[in-house]
């Protein structure tokens, strides 16, 4: 972890959100960090942090599969969780939601975007893990442990974790 200074850019918070202004705080930021002797091809996460915005309609936002993040004001550990898992490649932990019914056609099901609140990359702005399916995506589960049901049958399910005594 490395945090660098604070380095204020010639722009006014309310001066609006569209990506230009994004692409013209990120290009500012970058050149006053490089001006303070940081080489920015050093890092593999570079997360913008400013002062809230009220032109902007988001808490953060992260490049999906990229390295950058930007936070809009929130000093939140599961925001910054939730936009770095952007960066690893993840989108949003949603669900289908099928109404009364446990399983019904898609047709009569919609999709909540954000709705799995038991995940950091769900909406419940909670410090919960990345369910199994991200993880896996980001490379954290190795394939001898996953198994793949192919037939009818009997299966063990395990946990994925255990809890233990490590900070």
């Amino acid at each position: 972890n490395i945090t660098t200074a604070w380095y204020t850019i010639p722009y006014n918070k309310g001066s609006g959100c569209a990506n230009a202004d994004i692409t013209n705080w990120t290009t500012a930021a970058d050149s006053a960090a490089t001006g303070g002797g940081y080489v920015l091809g050093n890092y593999k996460n570079i997360i913008y942090l400013f002062p809230g915005n009220v032109s902007c309609g988001w808490a953060g936002l992260g490049e999906v599969g990229g390295s950058r993040t930007w936070i809009n004001g929130y000093n939140n550990t599961s925001l910054y969780a939730h936009e770095l898992g952007h960066n690893i490649g993840v989108g949003h932990a949603s669900y289908k939601d099928c109404g009364a019914k446990t399983i019904d056609s898609y047709a009569n099901c919609y999709d909540s975007e954000y709705g799995d609140d038991y995940d950091v990359m769900g909406g419940s702005w909670k410090s919960y893990h990345y369910n199994a399916a991200f993880k896996n995506a980001s490379g954290w589960i190795l394939p001898g442990e996953i198994q793949t049901a192919s037939a009818n049958g009997a299966y063990t399910v395990n946990t994925l974790e255990s809890a233990g005594s490590e900070a």
